[in-house]
């Protein structure tokens, strides 16, 4: 009855097309399009209505030139995510895909074999959200990125053979959200570095040189910070990382990998009161022995933080005593393979959750 009730009003609002037993078909008037595994595009000859199109039970698209999609320009969304390339003309994909010049959203998650974004990205001024995240063949993306006035969302996290990102990020005026963020090392003229996020003001998420270690200080709406150390265990960068400046006003901030014995200096309540607006702490997969002497605070000044993640941090030493008298206004953690700590009131060697209980 649901799923009749649904298909009716579908039809109604004209938001897709059915064939008459009520199956999700192409036709020259859909709107949306859902692509299964029994989608046939010679049926969009003519269409000028289509807004969205995304893979749902299939991983496979035919395309070339010569099908209809192809003279499809009125998308304002694409969700490729996990589309195969086996039997896909990449070359014929791209030009069909930057011709598009009213697109705004367009996911390629997750693509085997995706190499590279070509320099024609740059024609899709309206783009708004570009996710590449999770491709794990991506090498190279395009400068001509910084040419998409409008972009809000770039995600091109877990992108491992993608170095760094290019340079011009700081063009990205109304970038809000930055995902995968790498940056290039000091002998990589043509990378992005971290002065560059400067500009992003915008901004909500992200070999550094000593310069730029203030950088993230001046990012004031950002609200949401992950530290990832990469397993690095050479002392100059950990040094580095140690002397980073963090910005003001961020509620969330993960650190993880990190490698140092202590944690990081500004990892404090007291340092310029840049974390006063914590509220939620992640530690994860570290080889941390202890906090820095700051992290504890004094007296008077505490943390503010009401969540708290710790996993695999062995060799950690923690009391909960010490921990429940810095953190007063902690309402929950999570703790996971962390064999050191004490007297928590919850697991610590497996993994142990716990909630304080309201009064």
């Amino acid at each position: 009855m649901i799923r009749d009730l649904t298909i009716k009003i579908a039809r109604d609002e004209e938001f897709c097309s059915f064939s008459d037993s009520s199956k999700h078909i192409a036709d020259k008037n859909s709107r949306r399009l859902g692509v299964t595994t029994e989608t046939t595009f010679w049926s969009l000859q003519g269409n000028s209505k289509i807004r969205a199109l995304l893979l749902t039970t299939t991983h496979y698209i035919g395309f070339n030139r010569n099908v209809e999609l192809a003279k499809v320009k009125s998308l304002r969304v694409l969700d490729l995510f996990h589309v195969k390339l086996d039997s896909i003309s990449v070359k014929d994909l791209w030009y069909w895909i930057t011709s598009l010049k009213r697109l705004a959203y367009l996911n390629l998650g997750h693509v085997v074999n995706l190499i590279q974004v070509p320099s024609t990205i740059g024609k899709l001024r309206g783009l708004q959200i570009l996710i590449l995240g999770g491709c794990k063949d991506l090498e190279k993306l395009s400068t001509t990125i910084s040419n998409l006035p409008r972009l809000t969302i770039l995600d091109v996290s877990n992108c491992p053979r993608l170095q760094c990102l290019p340079q011009g990020l700081s063009g990205l005026s109304n970038l809000q959200e930055l995902y995968g963020f790498k940056i290039a090392g000091p002998a990589n003229v043509a990378g992005s570095h971290l002065r560059e996020l400067k500009a992003l003001t915008e901004t909500e998420e992200s070999t550094i040189q000593d310069e730029e270690l203030m950088v993230l200080a001046h990012l004031e709406k950002l609200r949401v910070l992950s530290v990832n150390a990469g397993d690095c265990d050479d002392w100059d960068i950990l040094r580095k990382l140690n002397k980073l400046s963090p910005p003001p006003f961020i509620a969330k901030l993960y650190l993880k990998h990190y490698f140092g014995e202590t944690t990081p200096w500004w990892l404090n309540p007291k340092s310029l009161q840049q974390l006063q607006q914590l509220q939620y702490l992640s530690i994860e997969d570290s080889r941390l022995k202890m906090m820095n002497n700051d992290f504890w605070g004094d007296e008077v000044i505490k943390w503010q933080v009401e969540g708290l993640y710790l996993k695999y941090c062995p060799r950690l030493e923690v009391e909960w005593q010490e921990l429940e008298v810095v953190m007063p206004r902690i309402r929950y953690f999570e703790i996971g393979q962390c064999y050191s700590l004490v007297s928590f009131p919850c697991e610590t060697k497996g993994v142990g959750l716990w909630y304080r209980e309201e009064k």
